[in-house]
């Protein structure tokens, strides 16, 4: 069955992970145990899926936080938007694209691919800052869906948004626990932007440079139309 569709994780993936760990020291600066406590949030918030799910993502989290603040959650949420989120997003100004990124987005959408991002984070104006936003059809956070990676229900929902069978999607992320474990239980292809290949990671395609993924793309097909 052929690749219809390519999605792709932003951070670390779209750009360098130093870049995202850089980006986030404000945040952890102003408040460090907020940033603490944010980190095991969604830790277990990925362990334990369906705590609260009838209720808002962002609410879930902050019930988790104020247990560890011994605070009203309606105040960690406040304090989060303020002290993390905003704060991280101005800090995204600084960010650039991995080297042959914008090329290789215009090379695969040249071919009629439709390319869509899906994060665990809020997407805000990342894609404008790496300079590519007019080549990605839509732009999904996990967190709008009600759960993070690797959980498979972001995947669907992003497949559904493209348009394509989770089966004719290609998703491109770097984390090989969240991005490659949860695309390939939704069903979908993976490609793993990694430095150094390792033989143990059940991936379609790895890859270390985006000037690369359009040649791995096209093998990729070959193989599967055989």
């Amino acid at each position: 069955m052929a690749i219809k569709a390519l999605g792709f994780d932003i951070d670390g993936t779209l750009y360098p992970h130093w870049m995202m760990i850089l980006s986030g020291l404000p945040s952890f600066i102003t408040n460090p145990r907020l940033f603490i406590y944010f980190s095991r949030a969604r830790q277990a918030l990925r362990e334990n899926p369906d705590y609260l799910s009838h209720l808002p993502f962002r609410k879930r989290q902050a019930k988790i936080i104020s247990q560890y603040l011994k605070t009203e959650e309606n105040r960690v949420g406040e304090i989060l938007d303020r002290n993390f989120y905003k704060l991280w997003e101005r800090s995204f100004r600084l960010i650039k694209p991995f080297p042959g990124l914008k090329h290789t987005l215009e090379e695969l959408s040249g071919r009629g691919y439709p390319l869509g991002v899906l994060s665990d984070f809020p997407v805000g104006d990342k894609l404008s800052f790496l300079g590519v936003e007019s080549l990605l059809s839509c732009a999904l956070s996990a967190e709008d869906c009600g759960y993070l990676k690797p959980h498979k229900k972001p995947f669907l929902i992003l497949a559904e948004t493209l348009g394509f069978p989770p089966e004719e999607i290609l998703y491109v992320g770097n984390s090989y626990s969240k991005d490659i474990i949860g695309a390939k239980a939704a069903g979908m292809r993976t490609a793993l932007i990694i430095n150094h290949p390792r033989d143990h990671y059940e991936a379609d395609i790895q890859f270390s440079s985006y000037r690369e993924l359009p040649a791995y793309v096209s093998a990729l097909e070959e193989k599967l139309l055989l």
